[in-house]
């Protein structure tokens, strides 16, 4: 009976697996609206039906009729949204529901609106539902910016027609539309710079993407133990300050984020350092901020008189020195679970070692063995 339960509540489980990743399901955000009417928080692991995102639709519009603007992706998961997070921060607080189940029927046949179609809306009047295709998501805060100018009230959701989990096919798409010309890579002085992703920096409630070379670089130094990088893009000027203190390293100590109305001097929480004659990589994010101003670096890779190319005609990056240490917390993990186990292992076999068997015996015929307490 127990096994046949056990059948039971995995074929169920199942089901319900086969079904959220083979229906129509995706991630929506609902962002915008008034600040009184956010949602609870929802159960990541539980799927959204139609009606249900229906009863929601309609709580958060209530009977205002708010205008509203749908940003439909054609596959659309909880990966890309984690991927572009810091561009959607610029759509402000959002509700956010993991699995909805065919979100898009639900918004074509909203009640109380009139859901039409556009490519570029300029204006969006209350009762009034478009519906804008998108390719990327880093498009959608510009246009959200565009609309909510002219609508206060105006509720923006993000979702797509379904979820596809073929991460072969994710990465591949995403490796073919990269764009070249994003990457800062330039040679200042004694500096070379790479960012294969940009700049991304943030003050307030603007936000800038800066990619491609700067429109001025420059250097400027302060004895032998002080060089600081000028990077001049078109809205923002970014300063970076390089000390080299004990034993010959160079530290990454700040950055000095500049635009027309403010000058703000940004640090990072850890330390940013590396060897004299070493260049500095890091895959990870390098934020750096103060209040609420902040640059995030991805992927940076700088160095401080870079090596000549065997030809001597270019500059060229020595030996990486990483951010990510040689013994990763991963690394420490399997180490100390090992060495548990290892004494676990040694301590059984000292054990069965220790046993003892009986090596006499008492004969009916005979003497009583007796055994002394030495034995």
């Amino acid at each position: 009976m127990g096994s046949r339960k056990m059948f039971a509540l995995g074929f169920l489980i199942l089901v319900e697996i086969s079904a959220i990743i083979c229906g129509d399901v995706a991630p929506v955000l609902i962002c915008g609206g008034d600040a009184a009417d956010r949602l609870e928080p929802a159960n990541p692991l539980l799927k959204t039906s139609q009606t249900e995102f229906t009863e929601i639709l309609a709580n958060k519009v209530g009977g205002s009729r708010s205008p509203m603007v749908v940003f439909e992706q054609e596959n659309f998961c909880v990966e890309d949204i984690t991927r572009n997070k810091h561009q959607l921060s610029g759509l402000g607080l959002c509700d956010y529901l993991s699995a909805v189940e065919a979100p898009l029927s639900s918004l074509e046949d909203l009640d109380g609106y009139n859901v039409s179609r556009e490519e570029k809306p300029e204006t969006i009047e209350d009762g009034q539902a478009v519906i804008v295709s998108i390719s990327e998501l880093s498009t959608v805060p510009e246009l959200y910016r565009n609309l909510v100018a002219n609508n206060p009230n105006l509720i923006a959701i993000l979702t797509g027609v379904s979820c596809s989990y073929n991460r072969l096919e994710r990465t591949r798409r995403a490796v073919t539309t990269r764009n070249d010309t994003d990457a800062i890579l330039f040679y200042a002085d004694r500096i070379l710079f790479y960012s294969p992703s940009g700049i991304y920096a943030k003050t307030g409630s603007n936000d800038y993407s800066l990619l491609g070379t700067p429109s001025n670089t420059s250097t400027v130094e302060n004895g032998t133990t002080q060089i600081r990088l000028d990077m001049v893009f078109d809205t923002v000027t970014l300063r970076i300050q390089f000390t080299k203190k004990w034993a010959g390293y160079w530290y990454f100590e700040h950055v000095i984020y500049e635009n027309d109305t403010a000058t703000e001097t940004l640090t990072s929480d850890s330390a940013i350092y590396f060897p004299t004659g070493f260049s500095y990589h890091c895959s990870l994010k390098s934020v750096f901020y103060s209040n609420t101003t902040y640059v995030n670096i991805t992927d940076i890779q700088v160095q401080i008189d870079p090596t000549l190319s065997n030809n001597n005609s270019t500059v060229v990056f020595s030996d990486g020195y990483d951010c990510v240490g040689f013994t990763t917390i991963p690394i420490w993990s399997g180490i100390f679970v090992t060495a548990i186990m290892a004494l676990i292992m040694i301590w059984g076999l000292t054990m069965i070692l220790d046993i003892r068997t009986m090596d006499r015996f008492d004969d009916p015929k005979g003497k009583t063995i007796t055994v002394g307490s030495a034995e």
